[in-house]
């Protein structure tokens, strides 16, 4: 069982990092606002990180240091190489089956290939702000389309006819890789389930994968855009003819933006918080 203890820590001080941020873009320091909101995306990031079982705390200065986005490759490498294992011990287990007629045999496909070239999208930094409102504006739409109120009302309305059906490709499931006195016993406790239990086991499943999705998908994206800026929102370099008084002014890209970029990572802090409640037995 996961230890929270250290998620948790780790997220109070991210919550602590981004209240101190708001407070000194109020009162236009704006270098150390941006170093701040770097420093909670990369708090928040670390206790996701925890969480995850991917590190130990005293590993991720080494492991991660300031690049917070490692974090999620780490986390997205070490379950697709389980998830790869497992579909590898599946065809062993049953080679009789044709694989490619299984009605989620694409998905696997893709899901697979999908961990070939992880560099590309969890090492990037996106040092250039001309498209950072356009950036934030797909974080923001991806959150509506999670959240919108027509999704959370479908789980609240999920009707008989549809929970059967779930029911039916449970059944499938489980009798294409089981034999058949397992696949009895099985089925037979899936049927002694009463459709509004399983009916909330959807909803909690949906609030689950749900807030894990907003959470990381945020911290990603946030994560490329601020964590190269630990050290120049800080450090003048002379040679480079960069003061970070001067570079962070009212008019960066990052000042401007300062409140939907407040907004996401609150909701993505929120989102880890829920998901440590769910997970505490």
């Amino acid at each position: 069982m996961t230890d929270l203890k250290p998620a948790i820590e780790f997220l109070s001080v991210s919550c602590s990092h981004l209240e101190a941020s708001k407070l000194l873009n109020e009162n236009k320091f704006y270098p150390q606002s941006i170093y701040f909101l770097q420093q909670s995306v990369e708090m928040a990031s670390k206790s996701y990180s925890l969480f995850s079982n991917d590190l130990k705390e005293e590993e991720l200065k080494t492991k991660i240091n300031h690049k917070s986005q490692t974090a999620f490759k780490r986390i997205y490498q070490n379950s697709h190489n389980a998830f790869k294992e497992e579909w590898e011990n599946i065809q062993k287990k049953f080679p009789n089956i044709d694989i490619e007629k299984l009605e989620f045999y694409e998905y696997i496909q893709t899901t697979l290939k999908a961990g070939e070239n992880l560099d590309e999208h969890f090492e990037s930094e996106n040092k250039n702000y001309d498209n950072l409102s356009e950036s934030l504006l797909e974080l923001e739409n991806i959150i509506q389309e999670v959240t919108k109120e027509e999704t959370l009302s479908l789980l609240e309305n999920i009707d008989e006819v549809e929970l059967k059906k779930v029911f039916e490709k449970i059944r499938n499931f489980i009798t294409q890789f089981t034999n058949e006195t397992i696949s009895k016993e099985l089925i037979q406790e899936l049927e002694k389930i009463p459709l509004n239990v399983f009916k909330g086991h959807i909803r909690s499943v949906y609030a689950i994968v749900s807030f894990n999705f907003v959470a990381s998908t945020i911290l990603l994206k946030l994560s490329n855009h601020l964590s190269h800026l630990n050290f120049s929102t800080r450090y003048p370099n002379t040679k480079l003819k960069h003061n970070p008084i001067l570079t962070f002014n009212s008019n960066h890209p990052l000042v401007t933006s300062f409140g939907r970029i407040y907004k996401l990572i609150g909701q993505a802090q929120y989102c880890l918080g829920n998901i440590y409640e769910i997970s505490n037995p």
